[in-house]
C-alpha cells in the first residue's frame, strides 16, 4: 500500500472522499494516473467471467505477483481469459474494463481508544467505501495505511454490503469467528500478507461454503494482533469447521496449530469477545 505519513483517519476520510478521482482518466487516448498493480495475487470474476492474472489486477504481470499467488497455497481465487477487446467499441473513451466479483463489499475503519462507552461504540465505526470490481479493490487497498501500521486498538472490517460489522447486525447475530492470533514479532514479517490473502480468499469467493461468509476483520492489538473470519450461522458445524480449517491454509499456519471459533451470542454477554470461549476447534 502507497500512503504518506499522515494520521490514518486522514488517510480513510481521503479515501472515502476522493477514491472515484483514482479511477483512470484518458485524455486524447493516453491513459492517466494509475496505482501501482506490484504483487497482487489474482481475484476470481463474477458469473463465470475469466481473466488473466495480470489483466484481473494490473496491465502488466510480474514476477513479484505471480510468486505472492503460488505462496497462498492455492487458496486464493483462480486466472482466466481477459475480455474481448470489441468490448471498448460500446464507448470508444473508456479504455478499462473492469471484472465484476461476485458480491459488493464495505471496508470500515475503527478504533476503540476513540470509543466512550459500549453503547456508543459503534458511532466511532467509520464506513470508508464500498467496491465491487477487482480494479476498484486495488485502488482502495494501494491508498490506504497497512494493517501493521494502524494505531494499537485499531480494526479493519471488510464485509460483504449491506451488513455491518457489529454482533448485532441481522446476518451475524447467530454467528461467530474463527479467531487467528498473531505476536509482534508476526506483524513485521507476515502480518499484512496474511490480511490480504484473508481478503482475497474472501471477495474472490474462495471458501467453499462463501454464502456462509460474512467478512473477515483485522485487529491490532499492543500485546498480539489478531485476523478472524466472520460466519454467518454457528450451528452449522460442518461448514463452520470447514471454513476454519480453509483459513487454516490460507494463512499457511503450521501442521499441528489450532484455532478457535468463538460464537457472537456468547461475546454479547459480556460485550467482549476476549472472554468468549470457543465452541469449535481445527
Amino acid at each position: 500500500m502507497e500512503t504518506e505519513n499522515k494520521p490514518v483517519e486522514q488517510q480513510i476520510d481521503n479515501v472515502a472522499t476522493n477514491l472515484s478521482e483514482l479511477k483512470v482518466s484518458t485524455e486524447g487516448g493516453e491513459e492517466k494516473t494509475q496505482p501501482s498493480d506490484e504483487g497482487r495475487p489474482s481475484t476470481k470474476p463474477a458469473s463465470g467471467e475469466t481473466t488473466d492474472a495480470a489483466d484481473a489486477g494490473a496491465e502488466q504481470s510480474t514476477e513479484a505477483e505471480a510468486a505472492t499467488t503460488d505462496e497462498a497455497g492455492g487458496l486464493l481465487p483462480s486466472p482466466a481469459p481477459a475480455q474481448d477487446p470489441s468490448a471498448y467499441a460500446a464507448d470508444p473513451t473508456n479504455f478499462e474494463i473492469k471484472h465484476p466479483l461476485q458480491n459488493r463489499w464495505s471496508l470500515w475503519y475503527d478504533n476503540p481508544r476513540k470509543r466512550t462507552s459500549a453503547d456508543t461504540w459503534g458511532n466511532h465505526l467509520k464506513h470508508v467505501v464500498e467496491f465491487d470490481t477487482v480494479e476498484d479493490f486495488w485502488r482502495l487497498y494501494n491508498n490506504v495505511m497497512p494493517a501493521s501500521r494502524l494505531e494499537h486498538g485499531s480494526n479493519y472490517h471488510l464485509f460483504k454490503a449491506g451488513i455491518e460489522p457489529k454482533w448485532e447486525d441481522a446476518a451475524n447475530t447467530r454467528g461467530g469467528q474463527w479467531v487467528v492470533t498473531f505476536s509482534n514479532k508476526q506483524r513485521k514479517e507476515k502480518l499484512d500478507k496474511l490480511w490480504l490473502y484473508t481478503i482475497l480468499a474472501c471477495i474472490g469467493e474462495a471458501f467453499e461454503e462463501e454464502e456462509e461468509v460474512c467478512g473477515c476483520v483485522v485487529s491490532i492489538r499492543k500485546a498480539q494482533d489478531r485476523i478472524a473470519i466472520w460466519t454467518r450461522t454457528a450451528s452449522k458445524e460442518a461448514a463452520v469447521r470447514s471454513i476454519g480449517m480453509q483459513l487454516k491454509r490460507t494463512l499457511e499456519m503450521p501442521a499441528g496449530s489450532v484455532v478457535g471459533y468463538q460464537v457472537h451470542s456468547d461475546s454479547m454477554k459480556t460485550q467482549s469477545s476476549s472472554s468468549a470461549k470457543y465452541r469449535y476447534e481445527v
